[in-house]
């Protein structure tokens, strides 16, 4: 620990780190159950703004990233893994599933599900089973480029508004609509 905490506020970090919720740690460590909660919501944002908590939590989140083995290089590799699946590498060219132990490792670890159903001429008899039904289910695509593109050396989804009006104020300006027909070009 770099810098001095009390006890309570080293149990507010440690409780933060592990649930993410600043209102929740405030309550673990200092007993707050039936506090108001404006007031624990109030009181943990002053701690969350204490310079000296603000190090702590950061030391901590570095401490359980390098134990979990899991950084920001990390999660970008294995959502690039799963942006290169391609289904050519689980299919034969006649649509059929190659054996497992040929799909990539990619393909074992990040599929989300895998169905498969008898289709029989008959009932209950086993020698008429005419076709295998077979359902696979990869990881959403497009929610994985949406996390690539989050990361932060690519920011292609970064949301950017600008509230600066014409005369440098955040004062909203009158804007006037003009109907198309209405324009004289």
């Amino acid at each position: 620990m770099s810098q001095k905490l009390t006890q309570k506020q080293e149990l507010f970090c440690l409780a933060y780190v592990e649930t993410g919720n600043a209102s929740e740690a405030y309550r673990r460590a200092y007993n707050a159950e039936n506090m108001v909660e404006a007031t624990v919501w109030r009181r943990a944002c002053e701690l969350m703004d204490n310079s000296k908590v603000k190090a702590r939590i950061a030391e901590l989140r570095a401490a359980v990233s390098k134990r979990a083995e899991v950084d920001a290089s990390y999660v970008l590799h294995r959502l690039k893994s799963i942006d290169e699946m391609d289904i050519g590498d689980i299919l034969n060219d006649d649509w059929t599933l190659k054996p497992l132990s040929e799909w990539p490792k990619t393909w074992r670890t990040y599929l989300s599900s895998f169905d498969v159903q008898e289709v029989r001429a008959g009932q209950s008899d086993p020698e008429n089973a005419i076709a295998f039904l077979k359902k696979i289910k990869w990881p959403d695509k497009l929610k994985n480029i949406e996390l690539l593109g989050k990361h932060v050396a690519v920011n292609a989804f970064k949301e950017a508004v600008d509230h600066t009006s014409s005369d440098r104020s955040m004062t909203p300006q009158r804007i006037e609509i003009v109907a198309l027909e209405d324009r004289k070009d």
